[in-house]
């Protein structure tokens, strides 16, 4: 019986009606950046596999879908820790 009462009470129409009526550019964008995320981590496993032309391809989709995602990300991975072990045998050589 409380069940039954628990879906009388608990109505989604009104939670679905705000989301459904949200803004459709904030939706819009919100997939453009889930598109990136997905491209972004297609690029990292096919270049971890040695496939290194579509892991290219892909990540070039990526920079050209959501530029603001995949730059400083690439560049907080790959090109950041380079630079600090660049300068680090700059000031501390062997």
């Amino acid at each position: 019986c409380a069940r039954h009462n628990a879906r009388k009470l608990r109505q989604p129409e009104p939670y679905l009606e705000d989301y459904t009526n949200d803004n459709k550019l904030i939706s819009f964008s919100h997939r453009v950046l889930i598109i990136s995320k997905f491209y972004y981590r297609t690029a990292g496993l096919l270049i971890a596999d040695k496939k290194y032309l579509r892991g290219i391809l892909y990540l070039l989709l990526s920079i050209v879908i959501k530029p603001s995602y995949t730059v400083p990300r690439l560049w907080k991975q790959k090109f950041s820790q380079k630079l600090k072990a660049d300068t680090a045998t700059l000031y501390f050589p062997n």
